[in-house]
């Protein structure tokens, strides 16, 4: 078990060392969203990236979250997408305290127009 940990540890260190994070979206209501180019996989009609967003709101904030990273699955026919792992931090830029927040099975969500998720399908769905 506890080289199972390790190994996970330093794969969660490799993702954030070698990520080239670009912003796509900013959120007046208090988030900055990144995904990284270099880990889209694409199957079929979906394709899996990472992604991560930093929180300045009060409500975050409150639940000591500053900043997430996630394993997003957009499915990019039928507009849907899926959390497949989610870790929260408790500093910005996926620092400080991590919680594995990872679900045995992810809920699917359907997109919706000008959102963040919108835009993050737009540019990882384009052939």
């Amino acid at each position: 078990m506890k080289t199972l940990l390790l190994i996970l540890s330093l794969l969660l260190i490799t993702i954030n060392a070698y990520a080239e994070w670009t912003l796509y979206f900013i959120n007046a209501e208090g988030s900055d969203h990144f995904y990284d180019k270099s880990t889209i996989k694409r199957n079929g009609d979906k394709v899996k990236v990472w992604a991560y967003m930093n929180f300045t709101d009060e409500r975050a904030k409150s639940l000591n979250v500053a900043s997430v990273r996630l394993l997003e699955e957009i499915d990019c026919v039928n507009e849907t997408s899926k959390h497949l792992t989610f870790h929260r931090f408790t500093k910005s830029d996926l620092e400080g305290d991590m919680r594995d927040m990872t679900r045995p099975n992810p809920t699917i969500s359907y997109i919706v127009p000008d959102s963040p998720n919108a835009d993050l399908m737009k540019l990882v769905c384009k052939k």
